[in-house]
This record gives C-alpha cells, structure tokens and sequence, in this order.
C-alpha cells in the first residue's frame, strides 16, 4: 500500500525497539532448553508479532512473511511442542537477523532474498508434525467476507494452532477512515488492542474494495481485514474493539481430512486386482490377502466393499 513517511518512521522505530534485546532473549532460551520459560518465549514470540502486523498494514510482504514464520517456531517453543535446542535458536536468530536488516534498509525490503530463511523456519516448525498436521503446513484456506470474496489464503496450520488454543475465528473489517482516522487512533493502537485480547493471524489493506470515482460501486470506506484469533466471545466483540457487529464476522473452520497414503494404495491395489478363476492358488492367495475385510481392518476400520466372487471355470 502507500504509505506517508511519518506511519513508515513510526513503524521503523517501534520494530527496532522490538529487536534490542532479541539476541540475548533466545541464546537464554537455548539455555534453558526443554525448561521453557514461558514467559521470555512469549516476549520474543510478541515481537515478531508485532513487526509481521505492522508490515501486514504497511504492505511489506516480506518482512511481514519472514515475522510470520518465526512466530510459528516460537508458538511451538512456548506450546512446548519444539524444544528450543541450538540448532533451532541458530535458525531463528540467523531469521531476526535478516529481518533486522531489512527493517533499517526497509525501502528496499521487497527486494532481500529470504528463501533460505523461509524454507529453514519452515523446516524446523514441521520436523515435530506428523500426519495430517505435517501436511497443514503447505495446504492453504481461503477466508472469504461476507459477500463470498475471498479476502486472506492462509496455512492450514494456522488455523489449527488458533483452534488448540482454544481461540475463536473472527474477519474483522475496520474503516481507515471511519474506525481510525475519525476517532483519533492509528492503525499501531488498534493492533495492541487486539494483541491484548488474542493474535492477529493476518491483515491488509484493500484497496480493490474501495473502486474508483468512476465506478457505480465507488465506497467512501477503505477497508482493513484482519483475521483474528480470540476467546472472547462474538457478543463482547463489538464493546472491546469498538467496532460495530455487522463488521465482525465469526467464522467456522473444519480442517481437511485426506486419506493416508498407504489407504490410498491398498485400495487401488484392490480395485487393480483382477478375479481370479478357482483353479489359480496363487491368485486366489493374492485375493483372500486383500480381500475387503482384511482391507477395512488395516485402514483401522474404513469401509472397504467386498471383492465379487471369483467366476466359476467353464467345464
């Protein structure tokens, strides 16, 4: 998005204060290993928070993707779900380090190449995963408003955390100019509101919604998504966020199932194996072995129908 020099300065120095003390937080994190000292994790877990939604706000993709991903690892740290061993510490550290970087060079933030940071969070946050959750990771969910646009494509993952902690699933749509501007805030009092109340998933301006002096469908709002995590309740929503309800949009999450691998196999293998005529021992071996029973017993109990009977051999 467009941004004035004062929003951009103020965001430059809130990060900065953010990451003075980054460096000694996680190398006494790394001390205390599986001892988790939740507290510490959370503060270092708060500012990579706050740097990925003011960047979200400002359109700094890639300050606000890097900021997400070391979340993710920290949110697993103070879960107790990954130990903080060095090697996951170096991954982090190495990860705020970049983002330091690009925070004081923020102009030409888009530009930095941070694929190996990405792939190396991303690494550390799915070695403890397994299953289904291993493959939340890469699977995305699209978050659609009111009107069935989709607003947000978010990790699968996500979702689930927000889901074990608890939390409920709210789109919110702030006014820039009516939410903000008009009642004297700025977007930086908002996000603390929300970071005091539950996590600010992701956010962003949208602008396409606004239209143009030319467009039939011209709006005087400048809409602010964001997708929120919370367990305050949807009737308290609108009080604590000032916010009218229309604009707070619970939302329902249902994680996908897909079959196991070794599900899909065994019931290709069966469909695959042909009928076998009585006098075939081999092939009747082959058939008795995955025949549907058996078959529903090794997927753990799911329906498998019964192969035909073998045809009678012409006499």
């Amino acid at each position: 998005m467009m941004m004035d020099d004062e929003t951009l300065q103020m965001y430059v120095e809130e990060a900065t204060e953010h990451l003075g003390d980054i460096e000694n937080d996680l190398l006494a994190i790394e001390q205390s290993g599986a001892d988790i000292d939740v507290e510490l994790v959370n503060k270092v877990f708060r500012a990579a928070h706050s740097i990925k939604g003011g960047a979200g706000f400002l359109g700094l993709i890639k300050i606000k993707d890097l900021g997400h991903k070391i979340e993710n690892v920290l949110d697993m740290v103070r879960n107790r779900e990954l130990v903080p061993d060095p090697e996951v510490v170096n991954i982090v550290l190495l990860a705020f380090d970049k983002l330091r970087d690009m925070i004081v060079n923020v102009a030409e933030s888009e530009d930095a190449y941070i694929d190996d940071h990405i792939a190396a969070l991303t690494a550390a946050t799915s070695a403890n995963l397994k299953g289904e959750e291993k493959a939340s990771v890469d699977r995305r969910v699209e978050i659609k408003d009111g009107r069935g646009r989709v607003v947000f494509e978010v990790p699968e993952f996500d979702l689930l955390q927000n889901r074990k902690g608890g939390k409920n699933l709210y789109l919110l749509e702030f006014d820039l100019i009516h939410d903000v501007q008009r009642k004297e805030k700025t977007i930086f009092d908002i996000l603390k509101c929300m970071d005091s109340t539950g996590v600010v998933l992701d956010l962003k301006v949208d602008f396409e919604a606004v239209g143009t002096l030319e467009d039939d469908g011209f709006s005087n709002r400048i809409p602010l998504f964001v997708l929120f995590g919370s367990i305050i309740e949807d009737d308290i929503m609108p009080a604590l966020l000032d916010l009218a309800s229309e604009f707070i949009l619970p939302l329902k999450f249902e994680p996908a199932t897909a079959p196991a691998p070794e599900a899909d196999f065994a019931r290709e293998l069966l469909e695959s194996t042909p009928a076998a005529p009585e006098e075939d021992r081999t092939d009747s071996l082959v058939s008795e072995i995955f025949n549907g029973a058996n078959l529903a017993e090794a997927l753990g109990g799911t329906e498998v129908a019964a192969a035909p009977p073998a045809p009678k051999a012409a006499p």
